[in-house]
């Protein structure tokens, strides 16, 4: 190591501040009691001395094994905050108070009634258990996708078109081209 950080160095400074600390404390008790510094320099240098001489403040803290909530620390510092419960409150203000649980007891069905229910397969095996509805003559005919019929016409690119046969479009090309990449003339 070199520099600064040399243990010989921070030694040697060391050794000079602790041969300059009283010329330094009597300098710093000379700013604190001077008349002529101004208030905030003069009680910098004698808290800079009290320091120096081992008196300090009092420290308070407070460890628990939880922290306290924010909102709990926010309430704690409000005056007039009530630690009671909702029916307390209630109570204090001469209000009803209310069941704790509100929602009324769900009363035991009937044997004897009847029920007007239809039973219902809950995984059917197959599909035909799920009816197809007919189309009516309002609604417009299932386009069957490409690969089960004809494609569809020949489209321009600037044409709007739907899903399934832009892609139908896009397949076709594909098959037509020759395999080969075509390159932009310059």
């Amino acid at each position: 190591m070199h520099g600064g950080a040399a243990p010989q160095v921070q030694a040697a400074a060391r050794r000079r501040l602790q041969q300059a600390t009283d010329a330094l404390a009597a300098r710093l008790l000379g700013i604190a009691l001077d008349e002529g510094t101004s208030e905030a320099v003069r009680l910098a240098a004698i808290r800079d001395a009290l320091d120096r001489g081992g008196v300090t403040a009092k420290a308070e803290l407070e460890l628990s094994a939880k922290p306290a909530e924010p909102w709990r620390e926010v309430l704690g510092n409000v005056t007039g905050v009530a630690r009671m419960s909702q029916a307390d409150s209630r109570r204090a203000r001469g209000l009803p108070v209310e069941d704790q649980n509100p929602t009324p007891a769900i009363t035991a069905a009937d044997e004897t009634a009847i029920v007007d229910a239809e039973v219902v397969d809950e995984n059917p095996d197959t599909p035909s258990a799920y009816p197809t509805p007919a189309p009516t003559d309002s609604e417009r005919p299932v386009r069957q996708p490409p690969w089960q019929g004809d494609a569809p016409p020949r489209r321009s690119s600037a044409e709007l078109a739907t899903l399934e046969d832009a892609a139908a479009w896009q397949a076709e090309q594909r098959r037509g081209s020759t395999g080969r990449i075509a390159r932009r003339a310059r």
